[in-house]
């Protein structure tokens, strides 16, 4: 008997553009999308229905982040714009608190993270320059810049805490990778390493900061070490086409998804590298993925003590420039 193939448990339909970016926010509450119209769209997780949408940007854009009380977005026309999500909740403002205007012509992305109660953020000054500054003041803290002749433009960033220790990844047009640990006073080099041969457009660390996952316009796809002087890499691995647009690692980190140029969704496994399963139903290529929890009252189980307690169920997102979101359910 031949087994079915995987179709998305849900399909969010609203966005007249390409979807190009989406992230979770409030314990994964909400999901908020955004297209190259300039429109953010906010989806309620539990009835699966947009709860309001508004004109982010004059234009596409590139990327959006959200926590408990802020969204920052970044446009193609070069401004970065935070706006107050808690007002957004209560209908009482659709206005951007700050924004300040960043390099956007090579497409690199912005990337924040919590840190020490501030939310910090990596972004582009020009071709080869980082700036990481204090996303709510807007107060540029350091700059991160690498000298290597031939490095190319910074294609993607991502900033993350390891170890109580601020830590930059950043991805070039060369293929280059390097690592750099962003100190009180500056930003020191830890490592620069060459796992592609096309440019670097995506980066992901998993939870625990001990690995780093990368994947570009190459087929390569290659898992390492954050942890060590020396760069390291733990497995790599070829995707069987060309062009990947976002890859991330879900919570547990078990498994790593990437979002190809073919339109496929591929999800391995971290222990091996190995594909463990092609979602297939987009009709052009996925731009952004990410990992999700959802409660399910239909998914519950009882404890050692016989309560029944909810099981949330592990989602996988991904929007594409079909203008469609998929929502698959898996693992």
């Amino acid at each position: 008997m031949t087994t079915k193939p995987p179709t998305p448990e849900y399909i969010f339909r609203g966005h007249n553009g390409e979807v190009n970016s989406l992230t979770l926010a409030k314990n994964d509450q909400y999901l908020l999308s955004s297209d190259q119209n300039g429109i953010i769209f906010v989806w309620d997780m539990k009835d699966k229905r947009s709860i309001f949408k508004w004109q982010a940007h004059s234009g596409a854009i590139l990327y959006i982040w959200a926590t408990d009380d802020i969204i920052i977005s970044q446009g193609r026309e070069g401004l970065l714009k935070i706006w107050d999500f808690t007002l957004m909740l209560q209908g009482e403002s659709t206005d951007p608190k700050f924004q300040h205007l960043v390099e956007s012509l090579h497409f690199c992305k912005f990337s924040s993270v919590s840190f020490r109660s501030k939310v910090m953020i990596a972004y582009p000054k020009d071709r080869d320059t980082v700036v990481i500054s204090e996303a709510l003041s807007g107060l540029p803290l350091y700059t991160v810049k690498c000298d290597e002749l031939g490095i190319g433009a910074c294609m993607s960033l991502k900033l993350f805490v390891s170890k109580e220790q601020l830590m930059l990844l950043c991805g070039y047009e060369s293929g280059k990778t390097s690592l750099w640990a962003i100190n009180d006073s500056k930003a020191n080099m830890i490592w620069l390493a060459n796992n592609h041969v096309e440019p670097v457009l995506s980066m992901d660390v998993n939870d625990e900061a001990t690995a780093g996952i990368s994947a570009g316009a190459d087929n390569n796809l290659v898992l390492f070490d954050v942890n060590q002087n020396d760069h390291r890499v733990i497995r790599s691995t070829q995707i069987k086409h060309h062009g990947v647009s976002d890859v991330k690692f879900r919570s547990d980190s078990r498994i790593i998804a990437t979002a190809g140029w073919d339109s496929k969704i591929r999800v391995f496994s971290v222990k091996t590298l190995k594909p463990l399963a092609i979602l297939n139903f987009h009709r052009a290529s996925i731009y952004t993925i990410g990992f999700t929890q959802v409660d399910d009252n239909q998914a519950s189980e009882r404890d050692e003590s016989g309560l029944i307690i909810d099981k949330p169920k592990n989602y996988l997102a991904a929007g594409s420039k079909d203008g469609r979101i998929s929502l698959w359910q898996i693992y």
